[in-house]
């Protein structure tokens, strides 16, 4: 199954064939969710998991060294226990706010926060992503970098 077929089946198609590629042991709820976010970026099904595995489970290493950066983290903690509306946009705008209140280069904080939610330095969109995973799951990884 090529690229150009998988963007335009619809996504509910794409969801069987995603689980039944993967031997329905991924959450239907979930693929579901995160398909528009990698619909673009698969070429074939099996280009699935290698983008959206943080989601299944938590990263259990990450492409660069998260601990010199334990104190933006911290403040990353802060600020999403704040966040009231768990949407992509309110995440977004909360992350760019606080990068800019501590004087970090977007580029460099958001990979920070990239890594730390994936464990990767390439990911689905990441407010989206923090969304789907839910702030108490985003809390968890944060927290478990800055321990």
């Amino acid at each position: 199954m090529n690229g150009e077929y998988i963007r335009q089946i619809s996504i509910s198609n794409l969801k069987f064939k995603i689980l039944n590629f993967y031997n329905n042991e991924l959450s239907e709820s979930i693929v579901e969710k995160t398909i528009p976010l990698v619909r673009e970026r698969i070429k074939k099904l099996s280009d699935y998991l290698p983008l959206c595995e943080f989601f299944f489970k938590t990263p259990n290493k990450y492409e660069i060294d998260l601990l010199p950066k334990k104190e933006i983290i911290k403040k990353i903690i802060e600020t999403v226990a704040s966040i009231n509306e768990w949407k992509a946009n309110t995440i977004g705008e909360k992350m760019q706010e606080l990068a800019k209140k501590i004087g970090v280069k977007n580029s460099e904080f958001f990979m920070i926060l990239r890594v730390t939610i994936t464990g990767k330095k390439i990911s689905p969109p990441l407010n989206e992503s923090m969304e789907i995973l839910g702030k108490d799951e985003c809390l968890k990884r944060l927290k478990s970098i800055s321990n």
